[in-house]
């Protein structure tokens, strides 16, 4: 039986700018996060070329890829959220989801060695145990697993429980996350 939630899985070419930014704001082998979209922050990315860029052709893969859900015909894409994800190991592995994301979350690899902690997307449903729906939901699998690659990313809807696994690599693992909403025109 196939996983009941929306995932999407796509592939952008590496910006060494957006890695070179990252490690010119902290150091090698320390784990760190800047989430910043709003100039408020002592870091807002949206300023920088690299990021644009990045976020530009982001939109196009996501176009494309909900083009065959057809959710509504006419919309507009925005950007809620976009922040790094600098990751050497020993983090905590903590199941989460980003209710207060309007509909599209996301993680997208610019340094991703073996071992650098997988994502698992959970099935939401899999707690269900009443009448028939919990027959059928408990027969489907209980999470899908993405091995970071560089270049690589995916995307699902932003309320979808998910979790990252410890980096055991000894390396950095570098990601940029995303959150994206659906405004109907």
């Amino acid at each position: 039986m196939s996983f009941i939630l929306p995932t999407w899985e796509f592939n952008l070419p590496v910006d060494q700018r957006i890695i070179d930014f990252t490690y010119s704001h902290t150091e090698q082998g320390a784990n760190w996060t800047s989430n910043s979209l709003s100039p408020m922050r002592h870091l807002y990315l949206m300023e920088h070329e690299c990021f644009q860029y990045f976020v530009e052709n982001l939109k196009s893969v996501i176009r494309k890829k909900l083009y065959l859900l057809n959710p509504v015909k006419d919309y507009e894409l925005d950007l809620y959220s976009l922040w790094i994800n600098l990751n050497w190991g020993a983090d905590i592995s903590i199941q989460r989801c980003h209710i207060h994301y309007p509909h599209i979350a996301g993680t997208y690899y610019l340094k991703a060695p073996k071992n650098c902690g997988d994502l698992l997307i959970l099935n939401p449903h899999q707690d269900t145990s009443y009448g028939a729906w919990g027959t059928i939901f408990n027969k489907l699998p209980c999470q899908k697993q993405f091995e970071p690659k560089e270049g690589s990313g995916v995307f699902f809807p932003s309320w979808t429980p998910h979790q990252v696994l410890t980096n055991t690599s000894g390396e950095d693992r570098l990601s940029l996350a995303f959150g994206f909403e659906l405004r109907a025109l």
